[in-house]
């Protein structure tokens, strides 16, 4: 049997697909100058940088992309980095603040569980706002101000932009969905409605006119 293969925790063998060439392939990353970003950027590959990176740590993405690139004579292209994101909008900056914060809804309750997480395993260097921050100071609040974009349409646009001027040019943004059950559903549908019909919209032409 195949070393890789657990049939009890559900991994199996991975199947050859017929499509040639191969589809796409995309690896993603969350440490600080991660080689699997220099890996992507070498064999042409999509990298992702997760949701819940620092600032820091998503520009130091781009760095070593930009450095991997270099090593095969491969003009870096931002079109080709995928940035992941958790994006809340909502009609007013009050309303959005108040939902990431409150920790009966969905965004305080995701980070507040992946922080316990790696707390337990001391690995919290992946989502510190900051690198000289204890433990203790790895909270909640402060991972949703570093990580989370929120606020009213305008406000996310004007986020966004100054956000991808901070990081680099990454060319498509992945929003990171959280759990649309029960209290959380018109407010997750919402904000997604909002970002669709109208922070994208300006977003795009924002970057098309600085293009």
């Amino acid at each position: 049997m195949d070393k890789n293969v657990v049939r009890d925790s559900g991994v199996g063998f991975l199947t050859r697909p017929l499509q040639k060439p191969h589809p796409p392939i995309a690896t993603s990353a969350v440490s600080p100058f991660s080689g699997s970003i220099k890996t992507a950027a070498q064999r042409g590959w999509y990298p992702i940088s997760g949701n819940f990176c620092p600032r820091t740590t998503v520009a130091s993405h781009w760095k070593v992309y930009c450095d991997g690139c270099a090593d095969v004579g491969r003009k870096p292209d931002g079109a080709a980095w995928r940035e992941a994101r958790t994006v809340v909008v909502a009609p007013t900056d009050q309303e959005a603040e108040d939902y990431i914060h409150d920790p009966k809804r969905a965004t305080y309750s995701y980070f507040d569980y992946l922080i316990t997480l790696l707390k337990s395993t001391n690995s919290t260097a992946v989502i510190r706002p900051k690198k000289e921050m204890t433990d203790d100071e790895v909270t909640a609040d402060a991972v949703v101000n570093e990580v989370v974009i929120a606020g009213s349409p305008r406000t996310v646009v004007d986020k966004l932009l100054a956000y991808r001027e901070t990081v680099g040019p990454f060319g498509t943004l992945l929003i990171s969905s959280m759990d649309w059950d029960g209290p959380n559903r018109a407010m997750e549908k919402r904000s997604m409605e909002l970002l669709a019909n109208e922070v994208m919209p300006q977003l795009n032409r924002a970057l098309g006119a600085a293009a």
